[in-house]
């Protein structure tokens, strides 16, 4: 079999003069099919039209392609070898051209060598830098292109119609990643019109993949979406589009992917998501791939109402993580939903408009957040099923009752227990466990009394302890000071009395930084012994610790009551400040 260089190699040097000549010659607009000798020289002349830039790509494996197309030397003759470069085992024509992270740099046209290539099939030229040009019209020669690629290069201005044009193509990637995100300019983004859209949607019924994240449509979403009927992958986040998802999407039934996220899309819940049973990611705000429906992401949208009953119906067997965050939803249609979701392990509705009792979730449960909503009454007892929880927050609501002992008997899984900002009375929970793994508990805000449990002791990992704002009334729990991670113990404004004393041992708080001890009634003296046992508190001066002097009085902002200060440096690199805050009606 004769080797595909003696198509590709140059005879001499007057042939690479009359190649260049006709290339300059030749009008953009009339293409005439290269010669296979001739496809080589194309190469060679479109890498010398742009430069290399190590930081043009942001891929951290990207490396410059093109530097091993050189026009002599050993092994260089044949450029179906060359890196990036496929050729046709039969006809030897170049028919793939993948110079994608490839860091090229520079200006691309209509004239550019590059599409004297008429026979290429797959262009890639992702993850460049083509310095704010805009797509050449004369994309439209390469009618047997089935893979174009052009995403995340800098390409800028108005996508050419003449992409309509290829009607050949399976894949089309014009995305970029999330402007907040990346090094790109958030004014010059990609702008499609909406006619060409609807064209686009018309001619390319081969499509298998669409990517336009981030193009900026500006409209409302066309309704033509039934001749697209092969497509598995569809990325439109960001596309500046209003108005309802239409219904038409619900015709792509072979969707794998369906992002259209990133657009704050109006009215309900679409119900006809249950018709798209291919689907194994929809993401309406954030990205998440899985191997099966795992994920539901609607966060941070317009959404208002009830939570519908579908949620449940369709997606309650595989669903694992279940996002609704920071909308306008009201209530759950059928209250009791969440239970259904067997295998679900992450929870999150906080920031909406919830009111009623809280939801039940279901035992698989690992992370509920329900903060920030309109929730009232008690904890259902049911939350004492949630064995596997790992992250409980209910604050900032108006939930009211005692809080169930059975959390207490969480804290050997618990990791954190946020109930700040509601109505509870009574006081914590006595049983927290030997075994505890609590991490953080943050009751403050409440109407919760009585004694701290001792019980809180056996929580050797906690790092922060916020009892603030609430009917406390006890003396100063230094038998806290045996917790060997506790880095911030807030009791400001309850009734907590008599003297701030330390344990006479050596666990006297090793690791607190931040001690908020104001509003309260503690009388005595203030020893000093106290602030020798903060060891956190200080600064590390080269050999030797030194203490910060009293930084003098300051407003406290919730009472405007003078309070003395006391600022320290924690030690290391960080620097930190470490400090101290106790109203005067503490006796030096």
């Amino acid at each position: 079999m004769a080797s595909l260089g003696s198509f590709c190699s140059l005879s001499h040097q007057y042939s690479l003069f009359l190649t260049l000549t006709f290339l300059l010659v030749k009008s953009p607009t009339s293409v005439t099919p290269l010669s296979l000798e001739d496809e080589r020289d194309t190469l060679l002349l479109f890498n010398q039209s742009i430069f290399i830039k190590s930081n043009a790509s942001g891929d951290p494996l990207a490396y410059p392609k093109t530097a091993s197309w050189e026009p002599q030397g050993q092994n260089t003759s044949d450029c179906c070898f060359w890196d990036g470069v496929e050729c046709d085992e039969q006809t030897g024509h170049v028919v793939g051209l993948d110079l994608s992270s490839s860091c090229i740099y520079g200006s691309i046209n209509s004239t550019s060598t590059l599409f004297r290539l008429v026979y290429l099939r797959r262009l890639n030229l992702g993850d460049n830098n083509f310095n704010y040009s805009q797509i050449p019209s004369q994309m439209k020669v390469f009618s047997r292109l089935t893979y174009l690629n052009l995403s995340n290069s800098q390409f800028y201005g108005q996508v050419p119609s003449e992409i309509s044009e290829l009607s050949h193509l399976s894949s089309l990637d014009l995305g970029r990643l999330n402007p907040l995100d990346a090094s790109f300019a958030v004014d010059k983004p990609l702008q499609l019109k909406i006619s060409d859209l609807v064209r686009l949607f018309q001619n390319l019924t081969a499509l298998e993949k669409l990517d336009l994240s981030y193009v900026n449509i500006s409209s409302t979403v066309p309704d033509n979406w039934g001749n697209l009927s092969s497509l598995t992958f569809l990325n439109l986040e960001g596309c500046r589009l209003s108005g309802l998802v239409p219904f038409s999407i619900s015709q792509l039934t072979k969707l794998v992917y369906l992002n259209l996220g990133g657009n704050k899309f109006s009215g309900k819940i679409p119900l006809w998501l249950d018709k798209l049973y291919n689907l194994t990611t929809l993401i309406l705000y954030v990205n998440y791939l899985s191997d099966e429906l795992t994920f539901l992401g609607l966060r941070r949208n317009r959404l208002q109402g009830m939570i519908p009953k579908w949620v449940g119906d369709v997606h309650s067997p595989k669903l694992q993580f279940l996002m609704l965050s920071v909308n306008s939803l009201t209530g759950l249609e059928q209250p009791s939903m969440f239970s259904v979701f067997k295998n679900l392990k992450i929870l999150d509705i906080d920031d909406n408009k919830l009111e009623g009792p809280a939801p039940i979730p279901p035992a698989s449960i690992l992370k509920y957040n329900l903060s920030s909503n309109y929730l009232n009454g008690e904890l259902s007892p049911l939350f004492c099923n949630l064995h596997s929880v790992l992250f409980l927050d209910v604050s900032y609501n108006n939930l009211s009752g005692t809080i169930p002992q059975c959390l207490g008997n969480f804290s050997d899984s618990l990791l954190a227990l946020i109930l700040a900002n509601n109505s509870f009375k009574g006081g914590i929970p006595k049983t927290f466990s030997k075994g505890s793994r609590l991490r953080l508990v943050d009751l403050s805000h409440n109407r919760l009394e009585g004694r701290l449990p001792r019980s809180l002791a056996y929580c050797k990992m906690l790092e922060g302890l916020d009892l603030s704002e609430n009917h406390f009334s006890d003396s100063f729990p230094s038998w806290l000071g045996v917790l060997p991670r506790l880095q911030i113990l807030t009791l400001r404004e309850n009734k907590f009395f008599g003297a701030i004393e330390v344990l006479e041992n050596e666990f006297g708080f090793p690791k607190l930084q931040i001690l908020d001890l104001s509003s309260n009634n503690f009388t005595g003296n203030l020893s000093s012994e106290f602030f020798q046992s903060l060891n956190s508190m200080k600064a590390f001066d080269s050999d030797q610790w030194a203490y910060m002097q009293s930084v003098g009085k300051f407003q406290c902002v919730h009472h405007m009551h003078t309070v003395r200060k006391i600022k320290f440096f924690v030690p290391g690199p960080s620097r930190k400040p470490g400090s101290m805050c106790l109203y005067n009606n503490v006796k030096p």
